[in-house]
């Protein structure tokens, strides 16, 4: 009986022995599995990351003091990562564009942009990545119709009056939603204005200057102008990506090799997308 007893006394140390050996043994070999990991938040299996897929971290509400009981849309970052700038208000009841600075210590209070805003709604930040120009666009005075496509300049005492753009790229109908290059030569942005074959009458019921807007029965498509020393070049409808469907809100990569845009073209989920092209 005592026999019996050791015997299983040391059957069960042995057992002990080799749980801790292997525990030890694969605390010390390298983990064979591959993840795709930002040290942070983001951790996935190589396995189920798809070839040249983008990974993101978890959204994070900003502060308070940015996002204000008021609607807050429409965010820029500056190409150094340290200026945001928004839109707060409702258009139609003066919407204004605000900015505010990335510090060690957390984000600065919210500023209206002095010298750019208007008493009318002043929309769609984007600076330039040298940070001496800002490109919005507004249904100020000064319009050709609808909203335009603006652009402000900065001086040695801050934001100059903004510019208009011109009938190189503004229209009678509506143009919005800038976006630029890194090397600030080229400019993307969306317009209803009617081609050349379109005959269509307006239509006083309107969203005014946004991609549910049916002012003019006509839909968005996406333009670009190149900008040079002596002004914009007239604009070009970009018609490898234009459908008779909406295109809109177009977005740059920091590197411009991709082109983001918002499009309601049949394939989609449903609504507007967000496609992309190289």
């Amino acid at each position: 009986m005592k026999l019996t007893i050791n015997r299983a006394i040391i059957g069960v140390a042995l057992v002990g022995v080799i749980v801790c050996a292997v525990m030890i043994t694969m605390h010390f070999i390298p983990d064979s599995r591959q993840f795709f990991t930002d040290a942070d938040t983001i951790k996935q299996p190589s396995a189920d990351a798809s070839l040249r897929d983008i990974l993101w971290q978890p959204p994070v509400k900003l502060p308070e003091l940015i996002n204000a009981e008021t609607n807050v849309y429409e965010p820029r970052v500056s190409w150094d990562g340290l200026t945001l700038f928004f839109v707060r208000g409702k258009p139609g009841q003066n919407s204004d564009i605000y900015y505010c600075t990335r510090t060690p210590a957390g984000w600065t209070d919210p500023l209206p942009l002095e010298g750019v805003n208007s008493d009318e709604d002043d929309l769609g930040p984007e600076p330039s990545a040298d940070g001496q120009s800002l490109y919005f666009y507004s249904n100020r005075e000064g319009t050709l119709g609808g909203h335009d496509i603006w652009v402000s300049h900065r001086g040695q005492d801050g934001w100059q009056t903004p510019i208009n753009l011109g009938p190189a790229v503004n229209s009678e109908f509506n143009d919005y939603g800038p976006a630029l290059t890194s090397d600030g030569k080229t400019l993307y942005y969306a317009s209803n204005r009617p081609l050349p074959d379109d005959a269509k009458k307006p239509d006083p019921d309107a969203w005014p200057a946004t991609l549910r807007e049916d002012l003019y029965h006509r839909t968005y498509d996406i333009y670009v102008t190149t900008i040079t020393d002596a002004g914009p070049a007239p604009a070009e409808p970009l018609m490898a990506l234009n459908t008779p469907h909406n295109e809109g809100s177009p977005c740059v990569s920091p590197v411009d090799d991709f082109l983001y845009f918002a499009s309601d073209r049949p394939g989609g989920e449903g609504g507007f997308d967000i496609y992309r092209t190289r």
